[in-house]
């Protein structure tokens, strides 16, 4: 028996500051799929049939990273942009969390209690009740509006404003699909989300088709942060025999987004295999990454003699390297021991994370420990053989 001591640099914190807007900038995620659970999950489903005058609906509201930090004031508040919420929807009612007060206007619902809530390990906010009052066109978006979206911090008691990209869409589901992924290994890993990018990551975007067989051409639009972010580059998949791409398309939005439009087309063939890589968009960090996403905003398929549009916007998550995993403000021991109860899962298992797992490949590694390492300093650990 021998015992080896790997040095790590470590530096011991004695005060501790609070850290104001804790909510600012997380990610709220929308659930269609409330069931009956004793207690909210999310099921990551985000799109609803098309529904009829007269009908109610709900939508489950999650903030992630957001476990364990206290609120007293909640708000959400729907996009309305020409009028599209008000003259579809009705806001019938909201429960959560915050159970004490509510209030509902045209377009927004609040929230509130006299005591500080901790939002529990499962970082679901809150239930939204609304109804229906004209029947739902195809392709419909029921999103959020990000100025009038917050949630109060207990702690500053700020009103911290929320990533609210995610969409509901209302459709009869086209009779093909499409998903992105993060991770290059050969087929589709679903990997949407990447939280171990350093300033010299190329990220890539592989874009899969499947049930494509016999399409002969696509049209694809993704929005993403330009001051985070550089698009590099487009490059074809395998599915379409002899493809030809046009140059990408680069349109400067309103400040800081910017879009690109990519266009692959197969010369006088079509696709004989049912699923298949249909390209890959590359991108690389900006000196200003901390975190954003990358959202197919359109897309469009050419199959059977008609363009076949896919109303599902998709979107993949990007973080920078992170091991403050309990959001503290600090990476010490604490960080260290959620890490080693993550260690040696891979996705699927119960305890595994997306947020421990810093390469992303889909299992919690060393490759992951030596990035969470390169966080810390003046710091030993020692292992027993």
């Amino acid at each position: 028996m021998f015992y080896r001591v790997i040095p790590i640099l470590f530096t011991i914190l004695i005060a501790h500051t609070i850290s104001a807007e804790r909510f600012q900038g997380k990610r709220l995620r929308i659930d269609t799929h409330v069931g009956t659970e004793l207690s909210a999950v999310n099921d990551n489903q985000a799109d609803l049939p098309l529904l009829e005058a007269g009908e109610t609906f709900e939508i489950e509201l999650f903030l992630d990273e957001s476990r364990a930090n206290r609120t007293r004031d909640i708000t959400i508040a729907f996009n309305n942009t020409n009028n599209q919420f008000g003259e579809f929807f009705d806001i019938v009612k909201i429960e959560g969390i915050l159970p004490q007060h509510n209030q509902t206007g045209p377009t927004t619902i609040s929230i509130c209690a006299n005591f500080p809530v901790v939002i529990p390990v499962n970082e679901y906010l809150a239930t939204v009740t609304l109804s229906v009052k004209r029947a739902v066109l195809p392709g419909l978006v029921l999103g959020l509006d990000a100025a009038r979206t917050y949630v109060m911090d207990e702690k500053s008691w700020a009103r911290d404003h929320l990533d609210v990209s995610q969409a509901v869409i209302f459709f009869g589901r086209p009779d093909y699909d499409l998903r992105l992924d993060l991770n290059t290994a050969t087929g589709n890993q679903n990997l949407v989300e990447f939280s171990g990018i350093k300033s010299d990551t190329e990220i890539a975007v592989q874009i899969f088709g499947e049930s494509i067989r016999f399409m002969n051409g696509f049209i694809f639009r993704f929005e993403y942060d330009a001051t985070q972010l550089e698009f590099t580059a487009f490059d074809p998949g395998n599915v379409l025999p002899n493809v030809q791409i046009l140059a990408p398309i680069q349109t400067q939005l309103d400040s800081p987004f910017a879009d690109v439009e990519v266009t692959a087309a197969s010369f006088g063939r079509t696709a004989q295999s049912e699923n298949g890589l249909l390209g890959t968009l590359k991108f690389t960090p900006t000196e200003l990454f901390t975190t954003t996403g990358i959202r197919m905003t359109s897309a469009e398929v050419r199959r059977s003699g008609e363009f076949r549009p896919f109303f599902a916007p998709l979107v993949v998550n990007l973080a920078s390297l992170n091991a403050d995993f309990d959001n503290d403000g600090f990476v010490d021991f604490r960080d260290f021991i959620l890490f080693a109860e993550r260690f040696g899962t891979q996705k699927g298992d119960t305890l595994y994370e997306s947020q421990f797992d810093l390469t992303p490949d889909g299992v919690i590694n060393l490759a992951d420990f030596l990035l969470f390492t390169e966080s810390l300093t003046l710091f030993t650990i020692t292992v027993l053989d």
